[in-house]
């Protein structure tokens, strides 16, 4: 049983594995934070534990869904996992060509070969946009996906003197606020809504058990449930108010290993049918 786990930072294993360590990447920052040799099992880790599996993990930190997703979405087709946890991004992140800076050439090197395709899955299967050296993508010509938080320009734009969240700073640069400035509103939940459906309809077309694990509330997963749309995730934020916990920006997925101990144990009360359905088919 091997289990894909995709997402943000909530899908970062210990080390800050992630889609980027997965993938061989040449970080040339590997830890980013202060607490990078903390140790710390991850609630999907004692799923897998508890099943006789493993886990992978693909999550992108600071990515919204429509980049996490398209993560996944890449992994999923390979065809190796049995099966797959995707921690829902905030709907208020967003992605750009933040290094193309206004040059033509540099967009065309970045985006034609994905608009000219000639078979839509190899969009999927040949991108390359996420650089072998993040995330100093800008500055030595590699191509590369930048993440935007539409968050933090929402603070600057109310006038908020400090915003803090995620460790963002208070001001954009002009390029991400032009880019913020273009970017209609509904895109942002829309696109994030249409990736989940679009995963969970994958993964329910080629029998891949899945969970949504979402970590914000009131956001993406609620508005599916409104649409009326069959679905089910598990909002193990709750985890948080019934542990008494919050979220350690500086840990790997946010939690300590007593607390991701919580949060399994409140995963396997939505979730009682978890070892049926973590059960590899012959």
């Amino acid at each position: 049983m091997k289990i894909l786990l995709g997402g943000d930072s909530f899908a970062e294993l210990e080390k800050y594995s992630n889609h980027y360590t997965s993938s061989n990447y040449n970080i040339s920052d590997p830890s980013g934070k202060d607490n990078y040799d903390a140790s710390v099992t991850h609630w999907v880790e004692m799923l897998a534990d508890e099943v006789g599996g493993e886990v992978v993990s693909h999550g992108v930190p600071g990515a919204g869904v429509s980049s996490s997703g398209f993560v996944a979405l890449q992994q999923l087709i390979t065809g190796n996992y049995d099966a797959f946890v995707f921690c829902v991004s905030h709907h208020c992140r967003t992605i750009s060509n933040k290094h193309v800076r206004g040059n033509f050439d540099r967009w065309k090197q970045a985006t034609l070969d994905d608009l000219e395709f000639n078979s839509g899955i190899e969009v999927y299967k040949n991108n390359r946009m996420y650089s072998r050296k993040f995330p100093d993508t800008h500055l030595d010509g590699e191509q590369g996906i930048f993440h935007l938080n539409a968050e933090e320009y929402l603070a600057i734009s109310r006038g908020e003197a400090q915003y803090r969240d995620f460790g963002m700073n208070t001001s954009a640069e002009p390029n991400e606020q032009h880019y913020l400035d273009n970017k209609v509103g509904y895109s942002y939940i829309h696109d994030a809504v249409t990736t989940v459906v679009t995963l969970d309809a994958y993964c329910k077309a080629h029998n891949i058990p899945v969970v949504f694990a979402s970590a914000f509330p009131n956001s993406v997963s609620e508005t599916i449930t409104d649409m009326g749309i069959p679905y089910k995730h598990f909002p193990f934020y709750e985890a948080e108010v019934v542990g008494g916990f919050s979220v350690r920006h500086e840990y790997p997925s946010h939690y300590s290993t007593e607390e991701h101990k919580q949060i399994y144990a409140v995963f396997k009360h939505f979730y009682p049918e978890y070892q049926t359905m973590f059960t590899k088919k012959n």
